[in-house]
């Protein structure tokens, strides 16, 4: 041991094809915290292991506050250590530190969404092999050190020559299936599309999807019929419900808004903004609006289905009269998004959907003419 530095330098990943791949506004914002935080327990497990084995480990980035504390922090998917009083050759253990740091939080977390389908067996081969081979195969982890006296500024470069001439060797593992036979052939995630959609051994992946609500109804808001999805997806749309489960993040923060929720969020403030100058014909119209969608949802998902809620507190919080309404989410204001979620299949559910369009286009008929705000399909994003 001299007096030389070590320096560590930790990825996990992938980035963009994880944190890209949503269809609701909660998928992505899920993925980029979900890396943030496996980073941060990859981070938490080095010092750990610092403090453990008796040498100095200090984050060279990203940098932590006066206490050390980045917990509450935004963690990049990637840090670096500056390691002074241990053994290069010994620096592996440190790297195994945070590998299993991820793989055992990892684990929980996709364990706990498995946990949203606890009629299937946990014996069912199919079901548990495309589970466990997924999760215990998606993550990329790579990691380089280098012992040097010189200055980190001096050797960074060539640390990150060595973490891509790592990356490059890419490690290919073909999924077993569950009959012992290798790949996982059929129906394809409609998020991640290089993985197979989880399945029961005796259900066909299509069927299985098609009725998920109807089978699981304590899961309407979180999946449709329209999108199957593989184990890394479904930990993905529960991930911050396993946050609050423990007690990571208050309750409440799983109510992500959807993108049209987003969009009419400026005609509910206008809603708001005028309610005093609104005719008690079209409060009575709000009131119904909010009775027909529950009837509707009812209709089709049974006395268990539930209203969609929003996370718009900003809206909610200060507005008890529309606090029924503003938890609605904006979907069913636009009549194209009503039919195409509720297509009919009857009289009664057409009755329903009819109800649910008209009583909004009284709403939004209202509204425009008092404050001159349409109700809008889109929104943008300004990112950089």
């Amino acid at each position: 041991m001299n007096n030389s530095k070590i320096y560590f330098l930790f990825s996990i990943g992938p980035v963009q094809e994880f944190i890209a791949a949503g269809r609701k506004t909660r998928d992505l914002f899920s993925g980029s915290l979900m890396l943030s935080y496996l980073s941060a327990k990859a981070l938490e497990a080095v010092r750990k292991h610092a403090n453990t084995n008796g040498y100095n480990a200090v984050a060279v980035f990203p940098s932590l506050n006066e206490e050390e504390n980045y917990a509450d922090s935004s963690v990049p998917n990637r840090f670096l250590f500056s390691i002074t009083e241990y053994s290069v050759d010994k620096i592996t253990n440190t790297a195994e530190a945070a590998e299993n740091a991820i793989h055992y939080e990892f684990d929980k977390i996709v364990e706990h969404a498995k946990s949203k389908f606890a009629t299937i067996n946990e014996r069912d081969k199919v079901w548990a092999t495309y589970w466990d081979e997924q999760k215990n195969n998606f993550l990329e982890i790579y990691w380089a050190a280098m012992e040097t006296n010189e200055d980190y500024s001096m050797i960074y470069n060539r640390l990150e020559n060595l973490m891509g001439q790592r990356k490059a060797l890419r490690n290919f593992n073909e999924l077993n299936n569950g009959n012992n036979e290798k790949g996982q052939p059929g129906l394809k995630c409609s998020l991640i599309q290089n993985l197979s959609v989880v399945h029961p051994t005796k259900e066909k992946p299509n069927d299985f999807w098609r009725d998920v609500v109807d089978k699981y109804p304590h899961l309407i808001g979180d999946l449709t019929g329209k999108e199957p999805l593989s184990a890394i997806a479904l930990a993905k749309r529960f991930f911050i419900d396993y946050l609050i489960k423990t007690n990571a993040v208050k309750d409440g923060s799983d109510k992500y808004p959807s993108t049209t929720t987003i969009a009419v969020s400026t005609f509910n403030k206008a809603i708001i903004n005028n309610y005093p100058k609104i005719s008690d014909d079209a409060k009575s119209n709000i009131k119904e609006f909010v009775k027909a969608v529950r009837a509707l949802q009812e209709a089709k998902y049974g006395p268990r289905g539930k209203i969609s809620i929003t996370n718009m507190p900003f809206l909610v919080d200060k507005n008890t009269e529309l606090k029924d309404y503003l938890k609605i989410e904006g979907d069913f204001l636009l009549e194209e998004m009503v039919k195409n979620e509720f297509k009919s299949n009857g009289h009664e559910i057409e009755g329903k959907i009819k109800s649910v369009n008209e009583t909004a286009k009284q709403i939004i008929k209202e509204v425009k003419k008092i404050s001159g705000k349409s109700i809008s399909k889109y929104y943008a994003i300004i990112y950089f």
